[in-house]
Formats: structure tokens, C-alpha cells, sequence
């Protein structure tokens, strides 16, 4: 019902009602979702995640991508998705140090891309959008 409309209303950019939707659902999973029912809790987040951060909620966006990232059984791509966005909110934010070096550490644990702290930001950027789209394509 309510995850189901939340998608739909993703899908067509009404970011409003889908986190409205997507809350919904995420309120009637309770605690431990991802326990409880991780088919479901994967694109519920990362719905949420990604209306959250087009909305400019923050606290949302934070407790959104903690509870995401912090999910190692899910699957690298949309851990990746969750990162992407992850760092888009570090820019917005201004804080580009942690950016580069949330970046750095995301190439080592994906380990598919060397990407030293000194790099610039741009580059690494670079890096991990050429690195994502590999990644998809095998997953």
C-alpha cells in the first residue's frame, strides 16, 4: 500500500508525498527493519534517502544514510547509491575534506580504484562515477 505509492510518486518527482508514503512504511516495519523484512527495507530507504536529500531535509537525510550505509548485507550497488549521495551532501554542505576522504575510503572498500587523499575532489568524483556505473553493470 503505502510503499507502493510512495515508489510511484518517486518515480514521478513528487518528493512530498513519496517521504510521506515512504515513512510510512518505514513507521510500520518498527524496530529493525532490515531484520524484519530486508526486501522491502532496501528500496524503502533508499527512496527515502533519495526524497529526503531532493527535499533538503538533513536530519532525515543523516538518519537515512546511517541506517543505509551501515547495511554491509546489502548490495554494493545500492550501498554505492547511498554513498553517491552520501557525498553530494558533504558539497552542499561545504565540507569538502570529508568528501574527498569519505571518497578515498569508499575506493578501498570497494576496491576497485586507488584514489589518494590528495587528489582533487573533482577527480575522485570522476573515479567513483566511472567506478559505480562498472560496478551496476555486474550487479
Amino acid at each position: 500500500g503505502a510503499f507502493l505509492a510512495g515508489d510511484a510518486a518517486l518515480k514521478q518527482g513528487a518528493f512530498e508525498t513519496a517521504l510521506r508514503y515512504l515513512n510510512v512504511s518505514i513507521e510500520a516495519l518498527g524496530e529493525n527493519p532490515f531484520q524484519k523484512d530486508e526486501e522491502l527495507s532496501i528500496p524503502l530507504f533508499c527512496g527515502a534517502l533519495e526524497a529526503a536529500f531532493t527535499l533538503s531535509i538533513d536530519e532525515k537525510v543523516d538518519s537515512y544514510l546511517k541506517i543505509v550505509l551501515s547495511q554491509l548485507q546489502i548490495p554494493l550497488v545500492t550501498r554505492s547509491r547511498a554513498a553517491l549521495i552520501q557525498i553530494k551532501t558533504f558539497a552542499t554542505r561545504h565540507n569538502f575534506d570529508n568528501c574527498n576522504a569519505y571518497i578515498c575510503e569508499l575506493f578501498k572498500e570497494l576496491g576497485a580504484a586507488k584514489v589518494s587523499p590528495k587528489a582533487g575532489l573533482s577527480s575522485a568524483v570522476f573515479e567513483l562515477k566511472r567506478t559505480y556505473r562498472m560496478v551496476s553493470k555486474y550487479t
